[in-house]
């Protein structure tokens, strides 16, 4: 009995753990749309059996980040300007919908630190785009989910928690240092934090709505989506 105790706990710490590297690799644009994944090789890579490997592509299905067709394998299901369109037609109605209790429960505190990470963005300009999209996407990650954790309405949090990898992915592939501007990334996000600041619903629901217009913008460029 001990013994398929530990059996069980060891196959699901290798299907986590091929889950983890899958997704991050997927969400940082490592592994590209569109590509296939092949079991044995992802074994081979990790150094483990094909079992927690399958298992962890079917997990991966199940949030949408890989497609599984019979006779060929797993697929990174590609991302199409109706799969933006549609998480952002969410996004612009579960996030102010969010903003109008949150409002209430942010601190000073929250909206301070917020605050730095937006401005210390600008330190890394000129360091490897990797590293400054992933701290991009932490910091506007982190603002949007205040919004969403500090609200009354708690059915909104595991909604957003299902889209994050997808919005993730998307920021990755259309961030581009050169045509993409931090500076007003930072000035929308600071004019958010001065509206919850002012406690005021409607001026943030709308500057809320208008900043993921803009940030879909960005997406929906015919270069952004590949």
């Amino acid at each position: 009995m001990e013994q398929s105790r530990k059996k069980k706990s060891r196959s699901n710490t290798l299907t986590y753990t091929a889950y983890q590297k899958l997704k991050e690799d997927i969400c940082n644009g490592v592994i590209r749309s569109g590509s296939l994944l092949s079991e044995a090789q992802v074994a081979a890579q990790l150094g483990i059996s094909r079992t927690p490997v399958r298992e962890a592509l079917v997990a991966l299905e199940s949030e949408g980040l890989v497609e599984i067709k019979r006779g060929i394998g797993a697929q990174v299901k590609p991302l199409s300007f109706s799969d933006v369109i549609h998480i952002y037609d969410l996004r612009k109605v579960l996030e102010p919908l969010a903003a109008q209790t949150a409002i209430l429960h942010i601190t000073e505190q929250d909206l301070k630190e917020c605050r730095q990470k937006f401005y210390d963005l600008l330190k890394y300009k000129d360091e490897p785009f990797q590293v400054q999209v992933n701290k991009y996407v932490e910091a506007d990650w982190d603002f949007h989910m205040l919004l969403v954790e500090r609200c009354e309405n708690t059915f909104i949090a595991p909604i957003m928690n299902l889209m994050q990898p997808t919005i993730r992915r998307l920021q990755v592939i259309s961030y581009r240092p050169e045509n993409y501007s931090v500076q007003e990334a930072i000035d929308q996000h600071i004019q958010l934090i001065e509206a919850i600041e002012e406690r005021d619903v409607e001026k943030l629901c709308q500057q809320l709505r208008n900043h993921l217009s803009w940030s879909l913008a960005g997406f929906l460029n015919p270069t952004a989506i590949l």
